[in-house]
């Protein structure tokens, strides 16, 4: 074989190994050019991402900027200080303005979007172009219909789908906001907003400067109304706090906490484990994820009420930061997408169906909502005012000044939170919180000096236990206004703010301004009613029957409690067979005319009546002489009443033995038992007044003229505290008993006792006192026993037996002869147009009392009166006797008028606005909180959460609560009203909707603590001052190539998508909370 030269050999040899080489370089020079070129790919995309995060996070300040420039532009502004406050121009101003959405079928939360030819509010820049985010750019991107339905804010086209989330046809995807190279906003095409010299679409094309108008990005935005939401790190409870027809903890809706959340779609199941789940520790939740729940005994109905009742967080945070025994915390959705992604993944694992529905549910929940807890009540311009003949004319704005406006003038240190007030800031920061209450504990025993905290929250002292209360807050003889108080540099007490909430002209109204100083002198004086409703508040609030008495300028008034009260005194002349002459006596007639929701824990059982007589004060006994002459004689005054003429009795802490009008009788009436002075036939008890002479005489001018006269005589009720007797009521003026005949016979045999009444309308008041009958009475007879409009004697409102014109603002008069003069005190309980007696308010107004919508039937037929049929016990005012659960929990205090309680349930109430100065979050305040709802929300279901399941009547056996009907239809008509006028403050809930409620059952609608309900409800969760807003914002960076010849065509180079959880200050402009999600898609 022949071989080839080993030379060559060689050379072949290292031709191999150089092609290696060569092709080992060339790989290495390809790697390295392929690695230079993902290099720069990434770079570019890093570069576009970042320019995709610089555009967006701008886009969003813009949008946050026009959120507040919408503000401003539909304000009033006031600077005082460093503080400018931003007040509406009108209703309509107080919320968003709607912009590209109809804000109804399916797009309830839709407030706004970009949307071509239309400004983000009115008057403001018109930013869209016409370049709807739909449609495919030149390399295909898009934002469909579907992807703008990804934060479960619109209705799904098909409810039944858990992978189509396409709202329905109402909703208009938004359009894209250009943005050139100067920050500017394009709407139109033009070839100059062009940014590349290449044809392709290829994101590394050649790029060139352009001009200024070059278009460098977009952005498209939805705004949502979040804070029309539930929150749900706040709603919903276990099956434990229930409402089941006979009550339940959730049915006082004392926060969002008890709304009911499967009323939005969520089963009880899985609200038990989402509430398991946010309160694992607090509430020792058992089991498994998702299969969580908590204690279902009473005991955790109680745990989850004590949860929510004693948060002092506002809700924000965690309500345990320890671990549960099974090593669980208290969480919080940190987020809309941890929210979704919990319930449609968690809850609804395993089930397209649940995962379906539970998408459905989120249209009704929201994750970061914030309110600010301040007030910001202003009284209308338009209201009626105190008219001319009152002493408050013309102050009307003094004392009911708009609560923004009144503003610090000198700086000090809040006692509500340490802060140091500001000059220029609001006098008012924070709603009162109703459970300050609670320092009165026990009525009975509580005490208080300058230093401590009941005078600097009440205003009021007092050295010893079971003494009189003084207010003495600046003034010993009348309540601060608040600007008063601002001068004084602190904050407003508990009275200030009812004197600033309650209608200056709904207060002081007197039946008497001629002929009676005494009363005329109490009654008009608008300070004592507010004392008196103060005191009523307290009373109701403790869980005793001790009354609270509260002395102001030397006047005594006294709180109302489920008592024995006064209804009114029979004047008896009467002689029996042993006697030569008449005698006199004071009859009392008791009743307690109330209701109680919860048996106190302490209270008064041994009582006494008396009469006594202040300075000045006379009591005199008439008859006629043996004369020639019809001439009539009066006795010597009697002022030498002692405390042994009294009568005594005693009753069972529950005073369940007067709740029918009773005379007392000798010896012990059933449970009430007199110690002395017996009024003779039929037994009855009362106090001997005095004795007229012999009668048996014969003369031509004999007459029996017999009649008692008294000037500043008080008739008093006592309680016995250890030794003492404590006044808790008093009859201090007593109209109509002059020339009236008290028995129109000879007394030459024994005649059977006669007399007459003088009657209060209402024995919880001694406003207007008691007035006198016409005609003789039986006093074995009790009246009040019958249904207005007959629920009284007849009594005539004369002087001396002279009738007189009513007073001003009084209307009286009936089917009787006497008419226009006929008074009926019982008509007073109803007070409205065609009561047969009715007065007006010092400012011309018309208020109902509690029987105002009674419709005139016997059986719990709305009216207070007492009647033999048990039923109406659903009508007669409650003594809660429990802290409340809801600020409209007031509305169940007396207000100091024959009944009238607080009035929460009328459209002409002047005390609407204490739902929006006083709140039941515990003390001390905290400036922002979590789980308040816009009550101008388009969803009908969410206040249906929170309507349904609401007490109607905690005094009924057994207790009942809103049906679901009910609560849907009273929750459309909320959301029909706000709609069209939106609420400006959580005191339209009474004026502009409560009158318009109607209910299934018709006594739901006319006993006034049924007629609240809904308003209950909804008082501590409404929130008007706080706009919460989702942004939803989708932002791409790229550019319009050469070859663009619409705004469609433009070439997406990066994308960002962010969710913003705005809260902003409407009154202030201040941005309070801002949560921004990065949506991961």
């Amino acid at each position: 074989m022949n071989r080839l030269p080993s030379s060559q050999s060689r050379s072949g040899a290292a031709l191999v190994v150089v092609l290696a080489f060569v092709a080992l370089i060339v790989s290495v020079v390809v790697a390295f050019l392929s690695q230079s070129q993902l290099q720069h790919q990434v770079s570019q995309s890093s570069a576009n991402d970042t320019s995709a995060e610089i555009l967006a996070r701008g886009a969003l300040n813009i949008v946050v900027g026009d959120v507040r420039q919408e503000i401003l532009a539909n304000s009033t502004a006031s600077t005082v200080g460093q503080t400018t406050l931003y007040i509406p121009n009108g209703a309509a101003n107080v919320v968003p303005t709607l912009v590209g959405s109809s804000g109804g079928a399916g797009v309830e939360n839709l407030l706004k979007r970009s949307a071509s030819g239309l400004a983000f509010y009115p008057g403001g820049p018109v930013r869209a172009a016409a370049a709807p985010s739909t449609t495919t750019s030149l390399n295909g991107r898009s934002v469909t219909r579907s992807r703008w339905n990804k934060p479960l804010l619109l209705t799904k086209a098909n409810l039944n789908s858990s992978t189509d989330l396409s709202p329905i046809a109402n909703f208009t995807a938004p359009d894209w906001i250009l943005v050139d190279r100067t920050g500017r906003n394009p709407t139109a095409w033009s070839p100059a907003l062009v940014t590349s010299k290449g044809g392709g679409t290829n994101a590394l094309d050649e790029s060139v400067a352009g001009s200024s108008s070059s278009v460098v990005g977009r952005y498209a935005y939805t705004v949502y109304n979040e804070g029309g939401l539930l929150d749900a790190n706040v709603a919903g409870y276990p099956s434990a706090s229930a409402p089941n027809g006979t009550g339940g903890i959730a049915s006082f809706k004392t926060a969002e906490s008890f709304a009911d959340l499967t009323q939005i779609g969520l089963t009880q199941a899985q609200v038990n484990a989402l509430v398991a789940w946010r309160n694992a520790a607090s509430l020792n939740a058992q089991g498994s994820f998702p299969n969580l729940s908590v204690d279902t005994a009473a005991t955790g109905q109680t745990n989850y009420f004590t949860l929510v009742s004693t948060n002092t967080s506002g809700f924000l945070s965690p309500p345990a930061a320890t671990l549960s025994p099974t090593g669980s915390t208290d969480r919080l959705f940190v987020s809309r997408q941890n929210l979704i992604h919990f319930l449609v993944d968690g809850l609804g694992q395993g089930s397209s169906s649940s995962s379906a529905s539970l998408q459905n549910s989120l249209r009704y929940l929201g994750t970061s909502i914030r309110a600010v807890n301040s007030p910001t009540w202003t009284p209308s311009s338009s209201r009626a005012k105190v008219q001319a003949g009152y002493a408050g004319q013309g102050l009307d704005d003094l004392f009911n000044p708009g609560i923004l406006a009144t503003r610090v003038t000198k700086t000090f240190v809040r006692d509500s939170d340490g802060t140091q007030a500001q000059i220029g800031e609001p006098l008012v920061k924070y709603r009162f919180p109703l459970s300050r209450l609670a320092l009165f504990g026990n009525n009975n025993s509580a005490i208080s000096s300058t230093t401590g905290d009941i005078y600097k929250y009440f205003g009021l002292t007092r050295s010893t236990a079971g003494a009189t209360w003084v207010y003495n807050h600046g003034n010993t003889t009348k309540i601060l206004r608040l600007s008063e108080v601002a001068d004084a540099g602190r904050e407003p007490d508990f009275f200030e703010l009812l004197q600033a909430g309650i209608l200056l002209g709904s207060l002081g109204q007197t039946f008497d301004n001629s002929f009676n100083d005494n009363i005329n002198a109490y009654d008009y004086y608008v300070y004592n009613q507010i004392i008196q409703i103060g005191a009523n508040l307290i009373d109701q609030y403790d869980t005793d029957s001790f009354p609270t008495v509260i002395s102001l300028n030397s006047q005594e008034i006294y709180g109302v409690e489920s008592l024995p009260y006064l209804i009114g005194i029979f004047n008896l002349v009467h002689r029996n067979n042993l006697a030569t002459a008449p005698s006199f006596w004071y009859q009392p007639q008791i009743w307690n005319p109330q209701n109680t929701a919860n048996a106190p824990t302490a209270g008064p059982t041994q009582f006494r009546y008396i009469v006594r007589v202040t300075s000045g004060a006379n009591i005199y006994v008439s008859f006629v002489v043996n004369t020639t002459s019809p001439t009539v004689v009066w006795t010597t005054p009697s002022t030498s009443l002692s405390t042994a003429d009294g009568v005594y009795f005693s009753s069972s802490a529950s005073n369940s033995n007067f709740k029918l009008p009773v005379l007392l009788t000798q010896p012990t009436g059933g449970t009430a038992a007199g110690n002395n002075l017996v009024g003779d036939t039929p037994g009855n008890l009362g106090v001997w007044i005095g004795q007229c002479p012999d009668t048996n005489a014969a003369d031509t001018y004999q007459q029996a003229v017999d009649k008692i006269s008294a000037s500043r005589v008080a008739h008093s009720l006592q309680y016995q505290n250890g030794t003492s007797w404590i006044t808790y009521d008093q009859i201090k003026n007593i109209y109509g008993n002059l020339g009236h005949y008290c028995y129109d016979k000879y007394f030459n045999s024994d005649p059977a006792p006669h007399g007459y009444f003088n009657i209060r309308s209402d024995p919880r008041s001694d406003r207007f006192g008691a007035l006198g009958s016409i005609n003789n009475a039986d006093p074995s007879g009790i009246p009040w026993v019958t249904p207005r409009p007959t629920a009284s004697l007849n009594a005539l409102y004369s002087h001396s037996g002279t009738k007189i014109p009513a007073p001003a603002g009084w209307t009286y008069g009936g089917p009787q002869p006497l008419t226009p003069a006929t008074f009926y005190p019982g008509s007073l309980a109803d007070n409205v147009t065609g009561s047969y007696t009715r007065y007006t308010d010092p400012d011309g107004v018309l208020r109902p009392g509690i029987g105002g919508y009674a419709d005139g039937t016997l059986a719990d037929g709305g009216y207070p009166m007492a009647n033999d049929n048990a039923n109406i016990l659903h009508s007669r005012p409650v003594v809660l006797n429990r802290p409340f659960r809801s600020v409209a929990d007031m509305g169940y205090a007396s207000r100091g008028a024959p009944w009238k309680n607080i009035d929460f349930f009328h459209s002409t109430s002047a005390d609407a606005a204490l739902l929006d100065l006083f709140t039941v979050r515990p003390s001390p305040p905290v400036p922002i909180e979590a789980g308040r709802l816009d009550p101008n929300t388009r969803q009908i279901p969410v206040l249906q959460a929170l309507l349904n399941g609401a007490i109607k009547e905690e005094a009924a056996t057994p207790s009942t609560s809103l049906g679901t009907a009910d609560a849907q239809a009273i929750a459309a008509k909320l959301v029909a009203l706000s709609s069209i006028t939106p609420l400006a403050n959580p005191s339209e809930l009474v004026t502009r909707w409560a009158s318009g409620i109607s209910y299934t059952t018709a006594t739901d609608g006319i006993i006034k603590a049924r007629r609240e309900t809904a308003v209950r409800a909804l008082a501590d969760v409404a929130n008007t001052r706080t706009w919460n807003l989702l942004i939803d914002l989708v932002a791409q960076t790229g550019r319009y190539p050469a070859t663009a010849g619409n705004l469609n065509q433009f070439l997406v180079e990066g994308e960002r998508r962010y969710w913003l959880h705005l809260s902003i200050d409407r009154y202030t402009g201040k941005i309070i909370s801002q949560n921004i999600e990065l949506v991961h898609e």
